[in-house]
C-alpha cells in the first residue's frame, strides 16, 4: 500500500504542476492510473473498516466467506498445478526424471504456453560418472 500512496502522491503532483516553459519537456498527469491507484487505496480501507465492523459485530463468522471466496479463486491454479504434476516426477536419487511417454498435459484451462501443439516431454537423463551408482 506504501508503493500505491507513493505513485498517487507523484501523479498529483504532476496534476498540480505548472509548465513554465512550452518549449520544455511537457509534465503530465496519468489520470487513468491515479485513479486506478485511488480506487485500490480506498478500496483496501474501506475493506479493513467493513472486516472490523462485521467482525465485531458477528465474530470470527465473518470471515467464513471471505475465506471460501479466496479458496475458490485459488483453485483454478492449483488444479492446474496438480496436474501438470504428473508429468514430471523425481527418481529414486532426487532427479527429474520425465514420464515414458509423452502427451500433451490435460491443462484445464487451455494450453500451458501459446503454443497449442506444444507437448510436455523431457528426456530421462543419463547416468553420469559423478551420479550414485543404482542398487
Amino acid at each position: 500500500m506504501t508503493g500505491i500512496a507513493t505513485d498517487i502522491g507523484i501523479e498529483m503532483g504532476r496534476l498540480v504542476y505548472w509548465n513554465r516553459n512550452a518549449t520544455a519537456t511537457l509534465v503530465k498527469a496519468n489520470r487513468d492510473k491515479l485513479f486506478i491507484h485511488c480506487a485500490i487505496l480506498m478500496s483496501f480501507f474501506s475493506g479493513g473498516m467493513v472486516g472490523a465492523l462485521a467482525f465485531k459485530a458477528v465474530g470470527f463468522a465473518a470471515t467464513i466467506p471471505i475465506a471460501c471466496t479466496l479458496a475458490m479463486l485459488a483453485l483454478p491454479p492449483i488444479l492446474v498445478d496438480l496436474r501438470l504434476r504428473r508429468f514430471v516426477h523425481r527418481s529414486a536419487h532426487g532427479r527429474q526424471v520425465a514420464p515414458t511417454r509423452c502427451r500433451r498435459p490435460n491443462v484445464i484451462f487451455g494450453p500451458l504456453k501459446r503454443d497449442s501443439e506444444q507437448t510436455v516431454c523431457a528426456q530421462r537423463p543419463t547416468v553420469s560418472e559423478n551420479a550414485p551408482a543404482s542398487r
